[in-house]
């Protein structure tokens, strides 16, 4: 979806939409007025939503444009995004109460901002100024993971005597009294209504490329993204042929996991891995590859070719292949500044080329080889 979009939270009180709406139009500067909406919300809220705010109901939205001149805005069913309800047959998640039921709501706003999100020429606004508060902190949240630099979060402030007064939705440009649950009457033209915007800290760059483009669970990408803020603990299962980053595993091929571990064990000793030179071939390189996919168990798993190749020595095409396509994996399924930290590159004179792991081998754990040191 490209365009401005306009995403809030909301409760039992859809007037923080038309508040919210009036501030970024009116009172923002550049203003901001949204192409379309989404509205994260329960399923009495769905309903509130659409008997107020929709011209099938009260159509406080479309009243708000007229007034103020505004392109005309709509809402409806299509707009509004509710969880899945947790029993079977329910429409839609009534209320946050369990553990289950913020589960279905973290999912359900992290992918509807990571699809957001995905239009390169999008444009989304989000206000957390409605809804529970574990709504608003799983959108706010949401949008430090997936948001990007024209991206805003924000959080709409009302007149104290106006918050949470049924009639009122916006201020209008003429006199209009609204009586309160008191008895008294309130000039709606007098409310004031102002955006606080609120910087937040984007984390984009640090989200592996899988879980940008593909569906993954809120509790999910938190995960990928504590990795980098955290001491690498490292797991390799040469049995299941894969590597496990914290919480994350990812799938290596046999001469992967070879290489890998290579640079581990090298890195463990205080060394680093030479490139040769043009046109020249490594046979002690070469060997110690050999030696490593046998102590890993994966020597019979190694192509046949690969065996051969490695015990006549290897060249650095080779062995930029090898790290190029290592590298590929790594960075979709950890992300760039994790895989700084697994794999460490740097030249040492011209045209010499030295590669070692980013992170202390001390904390790589060999599955079915813990009897053995790195």
């Amino acid at each position: 979806m490209s365009g401005r979009v306009f995403v809030a939270t909301c409760g039992l009180s859809p007037q923080v939409i038309t508040e919210s709406i009036y501030a970024l139009a009116i009172k923002l500067e550049p203003a901001f007025f949204p192409t379309s909406l989404r509205i994260i919300t329960t399923s009495e809220g769905r309903d509130k939503v659409l008997d107020r705010l929709s011209s099938h109901g009260e159509g406080w939205l479309l009243r708000l444009c007229e007034e103020y001149g505004l392109p005309a805005l709509d809402i409806t069913d299509q707009d509004i995004v509710v969880p899945p309800a947790i029993e079977a047959g329910g429409t839609g998640l009534e209320d946050i109460r369990t553990s289950e039921d913020n589960i279905a709501a973290s999912d359900t706003i992290s992918d509807l901002i990571r699809e957001l999100t995905a239009e390169e020429d999008s444009e989304v606004h989000a206000s957390i100024a409605g809804g529970r508060k574990t709504m608003g902190y799983l959108l706010g949240y949401s949008l430090s993971l997936f948001g990007r630099e024209q991206d805003a979060l924000s959080h709409v402030l009302v007149s104290p005597e106006f918050e949470s007064i049924d009639g009122f939705y916006y201020p209008t440009k003429k006199q209009s009294f609204i009586k309160t649950r008191s008895g008294e009457l309130l000039d709606a033209s007098k409310a004031e209504v102002d955006l606080a915007l609120l910087p937040f800290v984007r984390m984009r760059s640090s989200i592996p490329k899988s879980l940008l483009s593909g569906k993954a669970s809120f509790s999910a990408t938190v995960s990928a993204i504590a990795i980098k803020s955290s001491s690498l603990e490292v797991s390799i299962d040469p049995g299941a042929r894969s590597l496990q980053v914290g919480d994350v595993s990812t799938s290596l091929t046999p001469i992967q996991l070879v290489f890998f571990s290579t640079l581990i064990r090298l890195t463990a000793q205080k060394k680093e891995l030479l490139f040769p030179k043009k046109n020249l071939y490594d046979k002690e390189l070469g060997a110690f590859l050999i030696e490593e996919a046998k102590r890993l168990e994966l020597h019979s798993a190694l192509h046949k070719d690969t065996v051969l190749r490695m015990s006549q020595g290897v060249d650095s095409s080779y062995l930029y292949t090898l790290l190029s396509r290592l590298r590929k994996v790594l960075l979709e399924s950890y992300g760039a500044e994790t895989t700084e930290r697994l794999i460490k590159e740097k030249k040492s004179g011209v045209g010499v080329k030295l590669v070692s792991f980013g992170s202390d081998p001390s904390n790589v754990r060999y599955l079915k080889l813990a009897h053995e040191a790195c």
